[in-house]
């Protein structure tokens, strides 16, 4: 009785594990529809410091290089909150779906800009996106490796939305040896 009380916990913690994530999804979801941040410049220094502290749980779990490059000819002013929310989602995502046969995974971030168009780019050599499920990959609830890691299926839905806000463009390329995200 007491092992199938204690399985019976874990249950219930693993299911409310999983409605927290999804609410805390759902609200981000709901948040990159609501009203605009004042642009100010944006220092990706600290955005990605920020991100590899936030992230640090994950990266105590799944050993994984993290880098940065920027290369600006001059400053960003745009809205900072949701540039930082889209790469520490891309970022995640990264982690938690690294190849495990892999030697040297990472994360690589770049951001650059061209005729007046901010460039970001992450990059991973992890698990990569199955290619029959490339054209779901902004949709909601849409999950690619579920026996991996749990989550809602809404983060690249997020990243679509705060992407569309700012007028930009995001387009992902994907093989067995990992993602890139532009």
């Amino acid at each position: 009785e007491l092992q199938e009380a204690q399985a019976n916990v874990e249950r219930i913690y693993k299911q409310l594990d999983k409605l927290e994530t999804l609410v805390v999804d759902i609200l981000s979801l709901t948040k990159a529809d609501l009203g605009a941040e004042q642009d100010t410049p944006v220092d990706f220094a600290e955005i990605f410091d920020a991100i590899k502290s936030r992230l640090a749980w994950l990266t105590a779990q799944n050993s994984c290089d993290l880098s940065m490059k920027v290369k600006l000819s001059e400053p960003v002013f745009s809205q900072s909150t949701r540039l930082s929310q889209v790469i520490e989602n891309l970022m995640s995502n990264g982690i938690k779906y690294m190849n495990p046969e892999s030697q040297t995974p990472f994360v690589h971030v770049e951001v650059s800009d061209k005729q007046n168009n901010l460039l970001i780019s992450v990059v991973d050599n992890g698990l990569g996106i199955p290619e029959d499920m490339q054209e779901d990959v902004f949709s909601m609830f849409t999950r690619f490796h579920p026996n991996v890691h749990s989550g809602s299926g809404l983060g690249l839905s997020i990243v679509k939305r705060h992407v569309d806000y700012l007028n930009g463009k995001i387009r992902v390329e994907s093989t067995k040896n990992g993602s890139r995200f532009d």
